[in-house]
């Protein structure tokens, strides 16, 4: 799982921060 990978995060991360995941 790309932790490090950049995207939008809506499921498991709700604040906005410089690193960000995305759950598919």
């Amino acid at each position: 799982m790309p932790l490090s990978q950049t995207g939008s995060s809506t499921k498991s991360n709700t604040m906005p921060t410089s690193q960000t995941w995305s759950y598919t």
